[in-house]
Formats: C-alpha cells, sequence, structure tokens
C-alpha cells in the first residue's frame, strides 16, 4: 500500500467516524447531514482520484527508467475524472490483461459505485441537487476501497 493512499484512507475513516456520530444523533437538522453526505461524497471522490495517481506513480517508479517514470508522472497528473471507463483506459495503458481484469471484477456493483460517486461529485460542484445519502456514501466509499486494492494488487504482482 502506498504511503500516500494509506495516509488518506486513515483520514478518511476518521471523518466517517465522526459523521457517524453527527448522523445517529436526532438533535442535528436533517439538512445539515444532507451536506456532510454530499462533502464525504467530494472526499471519497478526490481520494479515489488521487489514490490511482499514487498507486499508478508508484508502480512507474519501481519498475521504470527514471526518464519513462517521469513522463508517467506527469501523464498521470493530469488524470481527474475517476470514472470508470476512465480508470479502464488507464490500467488499460498499463497493461491490457489489468483492464480485461477489472472489467470482469467491476462491471456491477463496484462500478456502478464509481460512476455515481463521481457523477455526484460533478452535480454538487456545479450546483446541482442530488440526493446522496450518507449509507449510499458509505457504500460508495467501500467499494473504492475495494477497487483500489484491485488496482494496488495488479501492480504489485
Amino acid at each position: 500500500m502506498t504511503k500516500h493512499y494509506w495516509e488518506r484512507q486513515q483520514q478518511i475513516d476518521h471523518l466517517f467516524k465522526i459523521v457517524d456520530k453527527v448522523q445517529s444523533d436526532e438533535n442535528i437538522d436533517s439538512e445539515i447531514k444532507s451536506c456532510l453526505a454530499k462533502y464525504l461524497c467530494v472526499v471519497v471522490s478526490g481520494f479515489l482520484e488521487t489514490s490511482i495517481q499514487d498507486i499508478y506513480m508508484d508502480y512507474a517508479q519501481r519498475n521504470a527508467q527514471t526518464n519513462v517514470a517521469n513522463f508517467t508522472s506527469r501523464k498521470l497528473t493530469g488524470f481527474h475524472s475517476a470514472k470508470m471507463g476512465n480508470i479502464l483506459a488507464l490500467s488499460g495503458g498499463f497493461c491490457q490483461n489489468w483492464r480485461t481484469e477489472l472489467e470482469l471484477i467491476t462491471k456491477d456493483e463496484i462500478g456502478d459505485s464509481i460512476t455515481s460517486l463521481v457523477d455526484n461529485r460533478h452535480h454538487i460542484a456545479h450546483g446541482k441537487d442530488v440526493g446522496i445519502t450518507y449509507s449510499r456514501i458509505k457504500s460508495y466509499y467501500s467499494n473504492s476501497v475495494k477497487l483500489l486494492k484491485l488496482i494496488e494488487k495488479q501492480c504489485n504482482k
């Protein structure tokens, strides 16, 4: 597990523990709870994006010549929309077998969660109304972590 990915995951896990307490408090307004779910959506989406960058950068630095690793690192900083199609294209750029494997494993719940997460983040960022709930964002986060573990496993074979 790359250092940055692990540290961010710990921070988000802690944030979820805090929001769990808020969500269970009946004295806190439902609008505040809704805003926290939106905030978590943005944070989790950013976590997914930057963690994918970190995992592949780490792979390139461990396995490629310095100039190739530097090029890869610069290209990865341009990776922004972590929708499944973009993730699959990125993984296929490293290894077509990785893409095929990710496609098979993520074709249902994981892939749907990732796409919904990113779509919701874009809607939130553009001021559109979304019906994201705390329980749904927890599920999206869980599936994001599953995807990251799959990618990391591929890069560490």
